[in-house]
């Protein structure tokens, strides 16, 4: 099934109204081992997946645009650390599907031994297992199923990946640290939060979809989905009205580069995505500068005191 504004309803309905898929959740919950959570019997992987399940029926709906995917991911790979805060959450539970799917990398391949292809991403906070609160995550993607999990492939549209639960012990939440968990997918997710949150750089519009009844398959109903599209990017002038010390007589190339932006109403830094750009004044020459990086040659005498 294509994943999209049209289908993301669908493929959650698929979900919620397949008994068997719940009872294989269960079986691959109580086989599977969390971070900080081990060896919990049946009636806990009942209790978990039918958590699960009640966070997805609740769950907000979002899909991030072709143009918004490519530049979460190119962001991605330069945010430094993966920390969430549950106020970048846009919502306490959620599907988010993106345009193109999540690469894996050989880092993520050898601690996690999850294989790429990720589209969807589904988030909540509860209750865990061992009473403590935790946030989740459970992926989707499109790729062949890996052995173990064929029985998912009568019941899903898409191949159950992987999933993580994180204990909430402080903020920001490191889900990069959390054993083994992909790096990719929790730079990824929060680099789309991020976006979110910026209304310069990102449009966030509710869309009604007209999808058949999960129950009444004569009869439609009318899902709600929000779609994530990229704004043009509008930089703030380069010089003030009256300050001399801010004038320069040419423009140049602003590479897109994360900001840690202090925001009061929340009291909290947070890195704040700024596009690349051209910067200086209108109608100036534009100077192109060549990066050069300098390789430097160890002294000896370093050297010497390392291997000494």
């Amino acid at each position: 099934m294509r994943v999209s504004q049209s289908t993301l309803p669908l493929i959650r309905d698929r979900m919620l109204s397949s008994t068997t898929l719940w009872d294989v959740r269960s079986r691959v919950i109580r086989e599977t081992s969390w971070a900080g959570i081990k060896g919990f019997g049946s009636e806990q992987a009942g209790f978990a997946a039918d958590m699960e399940r009640l966070a997805l029926k609740r769950a907000k709906l979002f899909v991030l645009g072709s143009e918004a995917t490519s530049n979460v991911m190119e962001a991605s790979k330069t945010l430094a650390g993966g920390g969430f805060h549950l106020s970048d959450l846009p919502s306490e539970s959620g599907m988010l599907a993106l345009s193109s799917a999540i690469p894996q990398t050989s880092q993520d391949s050898e601690t996690r031994g999850f294989f790429g292809g990720i589209r969807v991403i589904t988030w909540f906070t509860a209750r865990g297992i061992d009473t403590s609160d935790s946030l989740w995550l459970v992926m989707q993607g499109l790729d062949e199923l890996p052995s173990g999990q064929e029985s998912y492939a009568k019941v899903l549209p898409l191949v159950h990946n992987d999933e993580i639960a994180v204990k909430i012990e402080g903020q920001p939440i490191d889900l990069v640290s959390a054993d083994g968990a992909p790096r990719a997918i929790a730079t990824v997710l929060l680099t789309a939060f991020l976006f979110m949150q910026q209304n310069e750089l990102t449009t966030v519009k509710p869309t009604k979809v007209r999808v058949p009844h999960p129950k009444k398959p004569r009869e439609q109903r009318t899902a709600l989905v929000s779609v994530i599209d990229m704004r043009r990017y509008e930089p703030t002038p380069h010089t003030k009205s009256g300050d001399p010390r801010r004038t320069t007589d040419h423009r140049w190339v602003v590479s897109g580069h994360w900001r840690n932006q202090w925001y009061p109403s929340r009291n909290v830094h947070r890195p704040k995505w700024i596009p690349g750009h051209i910067k200086g004044p209108e109608g100036a020459p534009l100077r192109h500068v060549e990066k050069v990086h300098a390789l430097r040659a160890v002294p000896n005498t370093q050297l010497e005191s390392e291997t000494a």
